[in-house]
């Protein structure tokens, strides 16, 4: 293992040698930035001190304006996919110094122009980029830097190259960059808005089906956040709201959650989650328990009819621990909640744990107790340009990308605070399924002590 590293890093210094020099030919160019990913990709997080001075020069030939700002769109693209492969491997600290980044990220983003382009050259490296700026949480960095207009362009980017042919991952991850860009910026001006709602304006025939698809989730999953600033926004841009997408709408009147059922039921969907169906469930429960108090409390039963009611059977069942004497049909129903019951504690824990391996197939659980620090929030407190100093992750950055690297590094030393992380994800997530399980215990003492109730008005 140790000789297949040295070797790996004699590689890194003699590709770097190469670049100080790069050929004239495109074509022997793209072989050497293929084979420099290549080595790249096949390197762990937490490298080696060793490693990382052999990286030394490498990295900094890749960032040189001879390739970084070279005339072929295809270089640009293989440098691009180096540059994110080291910033990897790296993270969370940065690879280079503010103003560097912020050109690293320049070069990054106009990647995602020709990303609808399937029969491109580049584009397997173009999708590689988006999936690792969407998995590392890179955009984390982008806000810390201030980038305002580059995530602008960025979004213009996915929603003019998003397409039905492109997998499942390309469209999760614009989806996911995008969200967590609303999420975590602390104020959202009207020109991050204005391709956000020109995707969804009614009129604009420009906009295919899946870009509009794309985003209304990006702001049905981020409406509380755009309440505030959409209908500020819509106002700006000299526009009504019938004019634009009904989510638009409910986002202003808070009613986003109709909107997404709407939808759900004129598509014949039934829902990805367990809150309709729970909604449901309650409802039946409740009618049930109606039904129970019915011969007494509304139809105001006679003495003489609840007597000849008891007399038709006298046969006892046992619900939840509770003896309760009534007829049949009482008895099928007190049965049958109480296995409803124990159905939706099941289901619930199903869910949880469908949930729980879903997040981990593609992205990492993302911690949200973690503020967003200061700096990346601060409005109109730029940071001074200074070229030699190194900008320190924030904590923001450094907590979304060390979630990811304890993915990618099983055998590190450093991995302590994130398995630390890990279990208490665990244990919240822990504490949720004892919680339900305690609210579902309420709603089954609650029907005993109602049964209990009727019991004695029987007697």
């Amino acid at each position: 293992m140790e000789s297949a590293d040295v070797e790996l890093e004699r590689q890194l210094k003699e590709r770097g040698k190469q670049l100080s020099h790069p050929s004239d030919s495109i074509d022997e160019l793209l072989s050497v930035l293929d084979h420099v990913e290549k080595f790249l990709s096949k390197v762990d997080q937490s490298p080696t001190k060793s490693f990382l001075d052999a990286l030394k020069p490498l990295k900094n030939e890749l960032i040189h304006d001879n390739l970084s700002k070279h005339s072929d769109d295809d270089v640009k693209v293989a440098v691009a996919s180096c540059i994110i492969q080291i910033t990897r491997i790296t993270a969370p600290d940065p690879p280079y110094v503010d103003d560097q980044m912020r050109e690293v990220f320049k070069l990054i983003v106009s990647s995602f122009e020709d990303l609808a382009d399937q029969s491109s050259r580049s584009y397997k490296k173009r999708a590689s980029i988006i999936e690792i700026v969407s998995r590392y949480k890179l955009c984390f960095i982008m806000l810390d830097l201030e980038c305002d207009a580059l995530i602008v362009e960025m979004f213009e980017h996915f929603l003019r190259s998003v397409r039905d042919y492109h997998p499942k991952l390309i469209y999760s991850s614009m989806e996911d960059i995008m969200v967590v860009v609303l999420e975590e910026s602390e104020e959202i001006s009207v020109e991050l808005l204005k391709p956000l709602l020109a995707s969804v304006k009614k009129d604009n025939q420009g906009v295919l089906p899946i870009a509009r698809k794309l985003e209304e989730g990006i702001l049905m999953k981020s409406a509380d956040k755009l309440k505030p600033y959409m209908m500020p926004a819509v106002t700006s841009l000299g526009a009504r709201l019938d004019e634009y997408s009904k989510v638009v709408a409910s986002i202003c009147e808070g009613t986003t959650a109709t909107v997404e059922q709407n939808d759900k039921n004129e598509s014949g969907l039934q829902p990805a989650n367990g809150s309709i169906l729970q909604q449901a469930d309650e409802s039946k429960i409740t009618r049930a328990s109606s039904d129970h108090a019915d011969p007494v409390v509304k139809e105001g039963a006679c003495h003489e009819e609840v007597d000849a009611t008891l007399d038709r059977s006298q046969n006892s069942v046992i619900s939840n621990g509770v003896n309760i004497t009534g007829n049949e049909e009482q008895a099928s129903v007190d049965q049958k909640l109480s296995n409803k019951l124990e159905e939706e504690k099941d289901t619930n824990e199903v869910n949880n744990d469908n949930e729980e391996n879903d997040d981990s197939d593609m992205f990492p659980p993302e911690i949200e107790v973690v503020d967003s620090p200061p700096s990346a929030k601060k409005k109109g407190g730029k940071r001074p340009a200074d070229k030699s100093v190194k900008r320190v992750p924030s904590k923001r950055s450094k907590m979304a990308i060390s979630d990811n690297k304890a993915k990618d590094d099983n055998t590190s030393p450093s991995k302590s605070t994130d398995l630390i992380l890990s279990k208490l994800i665990d244990v919240e997530k822990l504490l949720k399924v004892v919680v339900e399980q305690s609210l579902m215990k309420e709603k089954i003492e609650s029907l005993e002590r109602q049964l209990q109730s009727k019991k004695c008005v029987f007697r």
